[in-house]
Order: structure tokens, then sequence, then C-alpha cells
């Protein structure tokens, strides 16, 4: 599967918890992410993983690139609803986009966890 993991911020480590967590089945994935979550999963030991530039700089827009060419399966995009994002409009895109493309996506660590545990219950 075409899996996408970026995060906010706020809420990076939240997201590499949750990678180390799922490690052994994120590896059997195509891997995606914006630069400086990508370059952090990387020093996990994930290094196949194909990194868009950061979120303010065009990373969300190539993540929803993938998606209107139905060239991503899974995102998990863990949002900062606390903090500003110079970059808002971006998010909301794509949020827009996943959701009219019916994209499974995952905002939160509960619904990434859902959608993970499902990945790997149906890849045994």
């Amino acid at each position: 599967m075409k899996i996408a993991l970026v995060a906010h911020n706020e809420k990076k480590q939240e997201l590499l918890n949750i990678t180390k967590q799922y490690s052994q089945i994120l590896k059997k994935q195509e891997l995606f992410s914006t630069k400086h979550t990508g370059m952090e999963i990387e020093k996990m030991g994930i290094s196949d993983i194909k990194l868009f530039e950061s979120g303010p700089d065009g990373g969300d827009i190539e993540v929803a690139n993938m998606i209107l060419k139905h060239d991503l399966d899974i995102l998990i995009f863990l949002i900062d609803p606390l903090s500003s994002h110079p970059h808002e409009n971006d998010i909301q895109m794509l949020v827009r986009i996943s959701n009219l493309h019916d994209v499974v996506f995952a905002t939160n660590s509960a619904t990434a966890r859902v959608v993970l545990d499902s990945l790997q219950k149906h890849c045994q």
C-alpha cells in the first residue's frame, strides 16, 4: 500500500511513536512523507521513504496530487488543531481532496492506530 505520513511540528513525536510501534508493517509498504517529518522517520531506520517538500513549501500539495492521481491509499496526517499554520489553505485543500476521493485519512493518533491495526491484520 502507498501511505503518506505527515505531522505538524507539535505532533511529530506522536507520529514517530506510532511509526516505531508499527515499524514492521510500515517497512513493507511504499511510504511518503513531507521533508522534516520524513527525515525524522529515516533516523528511526525506515530509510525507504520518498520525501516531499515540507508542508509550507508545497509538500501538502504534493500529497494532494498523489490523491488526485489515485496514487495514495492511506494518509496519516497528525494535525495540531491548537496552532495556527501559515499554509492553512493547503491543509484544508488536502482535507477536502482526501474526503472527495474517499482516501483512508487519519488526523489523530487514535485513528492512525486503528488504521494501522487493520492493515496489520490484513497483511498477516
